[in-house]
Protein backbone atom coordinates (compact mmCIF):
# COMPACT_ATOMS: atom_id res chain seq x y z
CA UNK A 1 0.00 0.00 0.00
CA UNK A 2 1.70 3.35 -0.87
CA UNK A 3 -0.64 5.39 1.00
CA UNK A 4 1.29 8.13 3.71
CA UNK A 5 4.27 7.11 1.76
CA UNK A 6 6.34 9.66 -1.18
CA UNK A 7 5.91 7.82 -4.30
CA UNK A 8 6.84 8.99 -7.78
CA UNK A 9 3.67 8.96 -10.29
CA UNK A 10 3.99 8.28 -13.85
CA UNK A 11 1.26 9.39 -15.98
CA UNK A 12 0.05 7.94 -19.47
CA UNK A 13 1.21 11.18 -20.98
CA UNK A 14 4.53 11.26 -19.47
CA UNK A 15 4.18 13.38 -16.39
CA UNK A 16 5.89 12.57 -13.34
CA UNK A 17 3.86 13.70 -9.90
CA UNK A 18 6.19 13.51 -7.01
CA UNK A 19 4.38 13.58 -3.57
CA UNK A 20 2.85 12.22 -0.71
CA UNK A 21 -0.41 9.66 -1.01
CA UNK A 22 -2.40 10.80 1.76
CA UNK A 23 -5.23 8.44 0.58
CA UNK A 24 -6.32 6.36 -2.25
CA UNK A 25 -9.75 4.72 -3.30
CA UNK A 26 -10.53 2.47 -6.17
CA UNK A 27 -10.57 4.83 -8.85
CA UNK A 28 -7.96 7.84 -7.70
CA UNK A 29 -4.69 8.63 -5.54
CA UNK A 30 -4.89 11.86 -3.10
CA UNK A 31 -1.52 13.23 -3.24
CA UNK A 32 0.23 16.28 -1.26
CA UNK A 33 2.78 17.80 -4.60
CA UNK A 34 4.63 20.78 -2.33
CA UNK A 35 1.16 21.98 0.19
CA UNK A 36 -0.59 21.23 -3.12
CA UNK A 37 -3.53 18.84 -3.19
CA UNK A 38 -3.81 16.76 -6.41
CA UNK A 39 -6.45 14.33 -7.07
CA UNK A 40 -4.37 11.43 -9.96
CA UNK A 41 -7.09 9.09 -11.61
CA UNK A 42 -5.75 5.98 -11.49
CA UNK A 43 -6.86 4.93 -15.21
CA UNK A 44 -4.27 7.28 -16.77
CA UNK A 45 -1.06 6.19 -14.17
CA UNK A 46 1.73 3.98 -15.66
CA UNK A 47 3.52 3.23 -12.69
CA UNK A 48 3.86 4.32 -9.57
CA UNK A 49 7.01 3.84 -6.90
CA UNK A 50 7.46 4.56 -3.67
CA UNK A 51 10.36 6.41 -2.64
CA UNK A 52 12.58 6.13 0.24
CA UNK A 53 13.41 8.87 2.75
CA UNK A 54 17.17 9.96 2.66
CA UNK A 55 16.89 8.91 6.69
CA UNK A 56 15.84 5.14 5.79
CA UNK A 57 18.90 5.02 3.01
CA UNK A 58 21.70 5.88 5.41
CA UNK A 59 20.41 3.84 8.16
CA UNK A 60 20.69 0.88 5.51
CA UNK A 61 23.72 1.83 4.41
CA UNK A 62 24.73 2.21 7.89
CA UNK A 63 23.50 -1.00 9.33
CA UNK A 64 25.30 -3.93 8.43
CA UNK A 65 26.97 -2.06 5.48
CA UNK A 66 27.71 -5.21 3.70
CA UNK A 67 31.41 -5.01 4.41
CA UNK A 68 31.76 -7.92 6.56
CA UNK A 69 33.46 -10.59 5.71
CA UNK A 70 32.91 -14.59 7.07
CA UNK A 71 35.35 -16.71 8.19
CA UNK A 72 38.08 -17.38 5.66
CA UNK A 73 38.71 -20.73 4.55
CA UNK A 74 42.17 -22.47 3.73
Amino acid sequence: MVVDQRCKIKMGTGEVIEGIVSAASKYWYLVNVDGQVVIVNKAHVVSIMPLQNPAANNQQATVGGGNEQGPKSK
